[in-house]
């Protein structure tokens, strides 16, 4: 059988002087052929309470000595509020009823937004329904008092993630970026070892250098020099990339220095150190050369090239 409740709240804040903050509900039952006033009253009970501090939840009721009240062996949590163990019952006589007490414990956690919980209480067949009551707690600041070290530490609860998500977030995401970056790395690696070696014909390159020099050649004096100087550089990049001999950043003395201890299929020695003595006195000495003597050398050199790529296909084989 449910209650009509007309509650009356007070609410203040928790001083040195005591509570501050009180509810007081008057009950009465709905049977149409009976009413009993109960004299409900809710209030908190604490002083210069703090987070960590007990406080007293209590209610005051009459009721009839034929009655029972059916009491919360332990309350729910509140708001701010966490219980702490089976209530204190303080009955007293009052001729045919009792006038009871009864103190549940608690202790505070927060210092905002704090409330009691809301339950409900059996008083015979009757059902009170005991409401949330406001609890204002004031910041006292720190403590002049020395900490006492043998208490231990309470845990406050922040709002926002814990300390270990961010850190944990990051070292994913970090672990995350670097697998993309290896296989980032991994696939340009295979990409380059997928590609095929490109093959150089040095014998055709020279083969083409020697016939453009060709249908440039003419009388000028300047034309036949810059053959000279076009010839011996193509020729210098072709021994390089067939016989790998290095030359084209060498002297004349190094080179050939190098033809004595390199086998060259195809190009006599004899004929190419003459043919880079006379390159030096071209390109040192202001040589005069003719168009018919630079026309001789070019068919001599394409000679000494074909003869050799001749060897090196036959080698090859």
């Amino acid at each position: 059988m449910f209650l009509l409740l007309a509650l009356a709240l007070d609410a203040g804040s928790i001083s040195d002087a005591g509570p501050r903050l009180a509810a007081s509900v008057d009950a009465s039952s709905a049977d149409a052929g009976s009413s009993q006033d109960y004299g409900l009253q809710v209030s908190v009970e604490a002083s210069n309470a703090q987070p960590g501090d007990p406080i007293w939840l209590v209610l005051k009721l009459r009721y009839d000595k034929s009655l029972s009240v059916d009491v919360p062996e332990v309350l729910p949590d509140g708001r701010g509020m966490a219980p702490l163990g089976p209530p204190e019952r303080s009955p007293k006589d009052d001729g045919d009823a009792l006038l009871e007490t009864l103190r549940f414990p608690f202790v505070l956690l927060g210092l905002a937004d704090v409330r009691t919980p809301k339950f409900t209480l059996r008083v015979g067949d009757d059902e009170l329904t005991i409401p949330s009551l406001p609890l204002m707690v004031p910041d006292a600041g720190p403590s002049s008092e020395a900490p006492d070290p043998d208490l231990e530490g309470m845990v406050v609860y922040r709002s926002g993630p814990a300390p270990w998500v961010i850190p944990t977030l990051a070292l994913v995401l970090g672990l995350i970026a670097l697998v993309l970056a290896l296989r980032f790395w991994w696939s340009k690696r295979s990409v380059i070892a997928d590609e095929p070696e490109v093959v150089i014909d040095a014998g055709g390159e020279f083969m083409a250098l020697v016939a453009r020099l060709r249908t440039q050649l003419n009388d000028d004096p300047e034309v036949v020099r810059g053959c000279w100087f076009d010839l011996l550089t193509g020729l210098r990049v072709y021994l390089d990339r067939r016989f790998g001999l290095q030359s084209a950043q060498s002297t004349t003395e190094e080179m050939l220095s190098a033809l004595a201890s390199t086998r060259i299929v195809g190009i006599p020695r004899v004929g190419l150190s003459q043919l880079l003595e006379r390159a030096d006195e071209v390109r040192y000495a202001a040589a005069e050369s003719s168009r018919e003597a630079m026309a001789d050398l070019l068919d001599q050199v394409e000679v000494w090239v074909g003869t050799a790529e001749q060897a090196k296909t036959q080698e090859d084989r």
